[in-house]
Formats: structure tokens, C-alpha cells, sequence
């Protein structure tokens, strides 16, 4: 959880969850929120790349993956303008929130 009461803390671990739960609280997002995403979401076939695609969340989103030497996926990152992030590097990059 969170230390900060205002930072919510959501997790999926399918594909639909996360976007239903998108969809839902689409209202309640003003532009300010961070997807945090992760490229594989087990066996499914779609992506968390074709997730932030789909929901038009690019500028809001980062690609949290062990993928990042795989030249598609960073260009597919680079035309879409979402950030990569190695998930070596999740728990030293401080989220600040300002």
C-alpha cells in the first residue's frame, strides 16, 4: 500500500481486469494519473503495450518490461511516446509526486 493516502496503488494481473476497471473509472481521471504496465500478462496474447495502445493512455504510461533490448518493442514504445523502463531499475526510480 501506499504511504501517501493520496497515491492508490491498483493491480492487475489480466488484461481485462485492468481495462474494466479502466473503463470504469475513466471519469476520475484528469490526466494526472501514471500507468505503470507490464509488457506480459502471462499467456495472454495481447500486451500491455497493446493495453496503454487501446485505452489511449500513452502519455500517461510506462512500459515496465525485461524486454527493452527488443528492438520492436522499442520502437512500437518510441512511435506510441510511451516510456520503457527495465523492471531491474522499478524499485530504485522514485514515483514523486508533485
Amino acid at each position: 500500500m501506499a504511504k501517501n493516502p493520496a497515491i492508490a496503488l491498483v493491480y492487475f494481473d489480466s488484461l481485462r481486469k485492468a481495462k474494466d476497471w479502466y473503463l470504469k473509472t475513466l471519469s476520475a481521471d484528469d490526466g494526472m494519473n501514471l500507468y505503470l504496465c507490464d509488457y506480459q500478462f502471462g499467456s495472454e496474447e495481447q500486451t500491455g503495450l497493446d493495453l496503454i495502445e487501446m485505452l489511449g493512455i500513452s502519455e500517461q504510461a510506462v512500459l515496465v518490461s525485461d524486454y527493452m533490448a527488443n528492438p520492436s518493442i522499442k520502437d512500437r514504445c518510441g512511435k506510441l511516446g510511451v516510456w520503457l523502463l527495465s523492471k531491474m531499475c522499478i524499485q530504485i526510480i522514485p514515483i514523486i509526486q508533485t
